[in-house]
């Protein structure tokens, strides 16, 4: 029971780290966004094209944070064996029998659920509750977390995870054989995958699907309050909710939190994000051609 009690304890401090570690990422905005009452669904719809050009030169935007995040994503791929094998057994192990309630039915039978299914119930109500109460900060928050989500599986679902192509460990590094969907060999990159929205279980690892969708929504929250601690505190209880359903290594995990990370910083919030910015989608013909350009100045 002591030695239950100790490793119960170990993985509460891992998760606090990871808590703080996130605290300690988000916390470079300064004050809150000055947010007037524009229409505010119609702002966030012309924000589209610029946020996903955001997203895509992100590299090179902020060349310094891109190669210190792939320099620790690529220190972690080296040892993800034994850093994965000791998560699973002193962090995944003591907190295997913690689940969130049973959501209501009305939001699983929509698709999510578990504690999607109450990310989803939270983004919903602050949108509903933002418009309801023509409280403009409030439907910033929920309307951001919306394109939040949807560039989560756009960006980690459709393109990284085809990329990528890893395969995930086994369920057990301890005690374990590899088969056709799990692996002991943390380098088993590049395996043909469809590319797709769904959820699916080869070649579909790196990075986490599911970090980067609640660090994206975390990060738009904080960013909306000027508060770093409740955003991320909710997002790290929903993803110790059925913690060992995930199924990655520790570097898909990381990863996962660094690419949510700078979705949520592309995620425009209020004038003050637009500033010096623009973008906007252009037909135009290419060789007589027709086509889409994406016109983008910074």
């Amino acid at each position: 029971m002591n030695a239950r009690r100790r490793l119960a304890r170990y993985a509460q401090l891992c998760c606090l780290g990871v808590l703080v570690w996130g605290v300690a990422v988000a916390d470079d905005e300064g004050p809150p966004l000055p947010l007037s009452r524009p229409d505010v669904i119609a702002d966030a719809v012309r924000s589209v094209p610029m946020e996903l050009a955001d997203i895509a030169l992100y590299p090179l935007h902020h060349p310094r944070a891109f190669l210190t995040g792939a320099a620790i994503v690529g220190g972690l791929i080296l040892v993800d064996k034994p850093v994965t094998k000791a998560y699973q057994d002193h962090v995944e192990t003591p907190l295997a029998g913690f689940h969130l309630p049973t959501p209501p039915s009305a939001v699983t039978r929509l698709g999510p659920a578990g504690a999607d299914a109450w990310l989803a119930l939270g983004v919903g109500a602050t949108s509903l509750a933002g418009l309801a109460l023509d409280d403009p900060r409030l439907e910033s928050a929920g309307l951001g977390s919306l394109r939040a989500a949807t560039y989560s599986v756009l960006v980690t679902q459709v393109v990284l995870k085809s990329l990528s192509g890893r395969m995930r460990p086994l369920p057990s590094l301890s005690a374990g054989a590899p088969d056709a969907t799990y692996t002991d060999n943390p380098y088993d990159f590049f395996n043909h995958r469809v590319p797709t929205a769904r959820s699916d279980a080869t070649g579909s690892s790196f990075p986490s699907f599911h970090f980067t969708l609640y660090f994206a929504i975390a990060r738009v929250y904080a960013r909306t309050y000027d508060n770093t601690l409740w955003p991320y505190a909710l997002a790290t209880v929903g993803l110790a909710s059925n913690i060992r359903s995930h199924h990655h290594w520790v570097s898909d995990m990381v990863g996962g939190a660094l690419v949510g990370t700078a979705i949520g910083d592309s995620i425009e919030l209020g004038p003050k994000d637009r500033a010096g910015r623009q973008a906007r989608l252009e037909p135009s013909l290419h060789e007589g051609v027709p086509s889409i350009d994406l016109i983008y100045r910074f």
